[in-house]
């Protein structure tokens, strides 16, 4: 045990009593309560006598509960220390418990989960390159099968000409891409650095255009921009587009054939506002809490890491916003995400 739980061990001591269980009114409620750790009082069967707040907020109410359905696998041995895990329908939970006292038993808990998370996250960084980088290739690789075919036609030099420009547009296009790609891995791993300047809306709708309007095309979507009045923006650009472009494969992915994605930038007062809404299912109401979590993927989603949307909102508060999604409201039905920001040195032009 650390000395840090040593301590703390001290300070909730039970006092001395003579009956065969020590009631809580006998610990110190105020630390009891107010530690940074989950702990629970069970008796010698293993059943949760109390538990404190960070205990709840973890585990969720188990009073009256035993212990082992909330920590699988514990061992109710007093000086023991162990591993268990448990999964919910949305997370993988792993944790470390020491176990001291007796009548009743005090369990101690530190939250291991994070750093697992952090494991993950290294193992998945490549395969979220890869996955990132399968669709720009694939739209080069067609582009350039297409010119040949033409080149075997017979076609003029002018248009052989137009189509090696815009293959040539399209590796610069993801020669860029492998850069943001590499940024974005570093999320994973550490504090992401943003490079603002100033930009305009139209600017940034264009490039997003560029890079989803013949995704969109391919599955029979159309792909609708909207902004009324540009403005200037300050972000860094390269990351805040990784961003948008997120949002609006995802919207892509997920809307049916021959409906419609919008996507549309609006400065309102102090703030700006970049929306992306779809035609698409939408997502359970249960899940909307956890579609941020990194590796999470929603039960309808299907196969992907379950990136996207954390590096949407790791993006998003880099820049001192947030991400907000919903569901359309009814009858209609759709996904909204929305980053909202402060107006930095935002300007009409």
């Amino acid at each position: 045990m650390t000395k840090a739980l040593k301590r703390l061990l001290e300070r909730i001591k039970l006092r001395l009593s003579t009956q065969k269980i020590v009631p809580p009114e006998a610990v110190d409620l105020r630390i009891f309560f107010e530690a940074p750790i989950p702990i629970f009082l069970c008796d010698e069967k293993g059943k949760v006598l109390e538990q404190n707040r960070k205990a709840y907020y973890v585990f969720g109410y188990g009073k009256d509960k035993f212990i082992t359905n909330l920590l699988p696998g514990i061992q109710l041995k007093p000086h023991h220390h162990g591993f268990s895990s448990r999964a919910d329908k949305h997370r993988q939970g792993y944790f470390e418990y020491y176990v001291e006292g007796k009548n009743p038993l005090i369990v101690y808990v530190i939250d291991k989960t994070d750093l697992q998370t952090l494991k993950e996250e290294y193992r998945f960084a490549i395969s979220y390159l890869s996955h990132e980088l399968k669709t720009p290739i694939a739209v080069a690789q067609t582009k350039a099968e297409a010119l040949l075919e033409e080149v075997k036609k017979g076609a003029s030099q002018e248009k052989v000409a137009e189509g090696l420009s815009e293959i040539v547009e399209r590796i610069i296009n993801l020669s860029n891409l492998v850069k943001r790609l590499f940024q974005m891995s570093s999320v994973l791993v550490k504090e992401l650095k943003v490079e603002r300047r100033k930009v305009k809306a139209s600017e940034l709708l264009a490039d997003l255009r560029t890079l989803t309007e013949e995704l969109a095309e391919e599955k029979g979507i159309k792909l609708i921009f909207d902004l009324t009045e540009d403005f200037i923006v300050k972000v860094d650009p390269e990351l805040f587009l990784q961003a948008l472009f997120n949002l609006v494969e995802n919207a892509i992915k997920f809307t049916p054939e021959g409906k419609k994605v919008w996507v549309s930038a609006r400065k309102i007062e102090d703030k700006i506002y970049f929306r992306v809404e779809d035609e698409g299912p939408g997502v359970p109401e249960e899940e909307l809490p956890f579609l941020t979590r990194p590796f999470y993927r929603a039960r309808y989603l299907g196969k992907g890491l379950g990136l996207g949307l954390f590096l949407v909102e790791t993006i998003a508060k880099a820049h001192g916003g947030r991400l907000k999604l919903a569901n359309a409201s009814p009858p209609k039905t759709g996904f909204i995400a929305k980053i909202e920001l402060d107006d930095l040195e935002g300007q009409p032009t």
